[in-house]
């Protein structure tokens, strides 16, 4: 499963364009924009090449992932989003998970000395599939994010030549 997200940059709270933010990027120094600027993901996006999913909020996209029993989801480049689930994950009291117990709300993150972060796994109890409410079964789903950038190096064209990945 490949995953992505899209943003929106915003300056003082107020949503600005990628022209807009080219320009201030000319005029302003970067301790500025740590001041001044945030990022919202208005979009999850998961491909398995076949399908398509256009998730609405990190919640949306965990449950996503449980209900589909989704294992692994791979991402090119993904400073920027492990950044947004870290958000999330801290902004929605996640826990740190302290081996591979199967508790609910809880993550792990496998990384370098140096914060170089190759993987993060989450845990999220959720309701399996059955006739009624009431036989539903709680279930803790864990699924790992990777950082394909991170694994395998040398650009996404060199990798997508190395894998074979031909386009639909």
């Amino acid at each position: 499963m490949a995953g992505d997200t899209e943003t929106y940059t915003f300056i003082d709270g107020v949503k600005v364009t990628n022209a807009e933010l080219i320009k201030l990027g000319k005029n302003k120094p970067s301790s500025w924009f740590r001041e001044h600027a945030s990022v919202q993901a208005y979009a999850w996006l998961l491909s398995d090449g076949i399908h398509f999913a256009w998730l609405e909020s990190f919640e949306e996209y965990c449950d996503f992932c449980c209900e589909h029993k989704i294992k692994s989801v791979w991402w090119y480049n993904a400073k920027f989003d492990f950044a947004i689930f870290d958000y999330q994950l801290l902004k929605n009291n996640w826990q740190i998970n302290s081996g591979k117990e199967n508790k609910d709300h809880t993550y792990s993150s496998l990384h370098s000395d140096t914060g170089q972060r190759y993987s993060l796994k989450l845990w999220l109890e959720y309701r399996g599939k059955g006739r009624t409410a009431t036989t539903r079964h709680k279930h803790v789903h864990s699924w790992t994010n990777y950082d394909f950038c991170n694994l395998f190096g040398g650009g996404l064209k060199k990798c997508l030549e190395a894998f074979n990945v031909k386009d639909f």
